[in-house]
């Protein structure tokens, strides 16, 4: 029997001051505002943004993630001396683009699209796309990319690595030890030892300086990125240079996440933190969630998704006679979510109008769980995030989507679909999407049958209008002139 949790179906706020990430954010905000952590610098940066988001994870965490797909260092070599003489072909560009190798997610005819940009791309013109290789999945999309990257950043993350080995400025070791004294007393975890907090500050301050160099070549105006908060030296390093940082959202951004939360205390030191300058979000219910602190002001523009236009627009495919169950996995309590799926197809064996898709989130490197389980289920398939058809294909066809707490649950009520909530790792950070009357909360196996047993929900427009605005390109446009 698949073990529950113990909680009601309720989307009120008690249930999500429940929520890991709602104690780790209260926790990291009452302490770095104790303790002023922002006050220490290096080279006029403020370095506590460097950590914030891995404390936060570490305290949050109640169960570990898959593995990834790292890329070895044979692999980066051959990339790295590729990305030596591209450098001197680069010319000045109004716009720099840094992307990551899972964002080719999606096929246009034969090649592969940037889901984040491309389509915003061949509107603008002249740009250079800078490409963070992150995925062993995707890295050999480039070739067949709609739009291609004109360099990668691994020659930096290996120079980086190499110079900090060799040293840095004096003042790392001072502020290392002193942060790490702070993790220590005050967040009671060692998630550095006192060296490797100052290998962790050095390499920021190399990064910062070759991603320089890099800027350098390019010149633009704007710096468009996602995930900012991963990539503090590269943010650190533009705004040096006058350049305007705009990060577009990716996946799930509340008043919690670590990357964004930060509080009125912050104001004072913000012109010295290694944040964007103007975050690109999709709707206006995440701008209603990140002003919640009084940090952010007049940064904050609800332009939509250039993906969720594309997909909205078109007509569903669903196979006449059967219904389509697609679960999106999120590379975390997979033992725990593979329980409560195998529980629910022994209760669904006398059904044989459904088949269940199962997936797998960019993270996550290997079928071979979830294959081990379902493989002799001829009503389920298993698919890698690198394989067709794509997340929002299977949403648009989709009767019911099934998750934890992904954005894909915002992303499938958009696209019409009614979305189901599990009962796992902070699953009760969205049940507020249960207010919205076509998102359901399956609290056991039976439930979850019991609900997709019903006739298929026709979600409104207006349902997903709340969390995508319409008409991106022409946005993201306005926003940028």
């Amino acid at each position: 029997m698949y073990p529950t949790v113990n909680n009601q179906q309720t989307s009120d706020t008690a249930s999500e001051s429940q929520t890991p990430y709602f104690i780790a954010s209260e926790r990291i905000r009452r302490i770095e505002a104790e303790k002023d952590l922002l006050q220490y610098q290096l080279g006029g940066w403020c370095v506590w943004p460097l950590l914030r988001f891995y404390v936060a994870y570490r305290i949050a965490s109640q169960s570990e993630s898959g593995p990834t797909s790292k890329i070895s260092l044979r692999e980066q070599i051959p990339t790295a001396l590729r990305d030596v003489f591209a450098l001197f072909t680069l010319r000045r560009t109004p716009y720099a683009v840094f992307v990551q190798s899972s964002n080719r997610s999606e096929k246009q005819g034969v090649l592969y699209k940037d889901v984040y940009f491309d389509d915003l791309l061949a509107e603008l013109g002249h740009f250079t796309k800078v490409e963070a290789v992150v995925n062993r999945q995707f890295m050999d999309r480039n070739r067949l990319a709609l739009m291609k990257s004109a360099i990668t950043n691994t020659h930096i993350q290996l120079l980086a690595k190499i110079f900090t080995r060799l040293g840095g400025p004096q003042r790392a070791e001072a502020i290392g030890h002193a942060l790490y004294n702070h993790l220590q007393q005050d967040f009671g975890m060692e998630l550095f030892t006192p060296d490797n907090m100052v290998k962790h500050l050095r390499h920021f301050y190399w990064a910062k300086q070759f991603y320089g160099l890099l800027l350098n070549r390019i010149r633009p105006k704007y710096l468009l990125m996602v995930t900012a908060y991963t990539y503090h030296p590269l943010v650190a390093a533009a705004k040096e240079r006058g350049i305007t940082v705009v990060e577009f959202q990716h996946g799930v951004l509340s008043r919690h996440h670590p990357g964004y939360s930060w509080t009125s205390y912050a104001l004072p030191y913000k012109a010295k933190m290694p944040i964007p300058d103007r975050l690109f979000l999709y709707g206006d219910y995440w701008k209603g969630e990140l002003e919640s602190y009084g940090f952010w002001g007049d940064e904050l523009y609800p332009v939509g998704s250039l993906r969720m236009d594309k997909y909205r627009s078109e007509k569903p495919t669903g196979e006449a006679g059967s219904r389509m169950l697609v679960v999106t996995t999120q590379n975390l309590d997979t033992d725990r979510l593979i329980a409560f799926l195998a529980e629910f197809l022994e209760l669904s064996k006398e059904r044989s109008d459904f088949r269940l898709v199962i997936k797998l989130h960019p993270g996550e490197t290997s079928k071979d769980k979830y294959t081990a389980m379902f493989q002799d289920n001829p009503n389920v398939s298993i698919l890698m995030s690198s394989e067709e058809p794509s997340t929002f294909q299977l949403l648009k066809q989709a009767d019911w989507h099934i998750s934890i707490y992904s954005t894909c649950h915002f992303e499938a009520l958009c696209l019409g679909t009614p979305t189901i909530i599990l009962p796992l790792t902070n699953h009760r950070t969205v049940l507020h999407l249960l207010d919205t009357g076509y998102a359901f909360l399956a609290q056991t196996p039976q439930e979850l049958l019991k609900i997709t047993m019903q006739p298929k929900l026709s979600v409104p427009a207006e349902a997903g209008d709340y969390y995508f605005s319409a008409g991106a390109i022409q946005n993201i446009k306005r926003a940028l002139s």
